[in-house]
């Protein structure tokens, strides 16, 4: 882009649009550069979005595993309280009425 702003020619050589040199006038090289930046400015902006919505997921996720994980220990000290009870009760002596 500085190479065409700065060239004082109306047509030039470069390679930087298709990999291999073209002839441009400066006018139509700057434009099809200023559409590639824009592309790339564009991209370059999605895959932060995206990453930045992957961090929130993550964190989402981790405060989440962080209360099932409270969550299952409560539920395994009620069935280990219930496997208590059964116990005990099956060690009494049984009456009848």
């Amino acid at each position: 882009m500085d190479r065409a702003s700065n060239f004082k020619g109306e047509e030039i050589n470069s390679d930087v649009i298709h990999g291999t040199d073209q002839r441009f006038t400066v006018g139509k090289l700057i434009e099809d550069l200023t559409v590639e930046l824009e592309n790339a400015q564009a991209s370059i902006a999605q895959w932060k979005n995206e990453i930045i919505h992957g961090d929130r997921l993550k964190l989402q996720m981790g405060n989440l595993k962080t209360k099932k994980q409270e969550s299952l220990k409560i539920r395994r000290a009620a069935y280990k309280n219930f496997e208590n009870q059964v116990h005990r009760r099956a060690s009494e002596p049984f009456e009848h009425p």
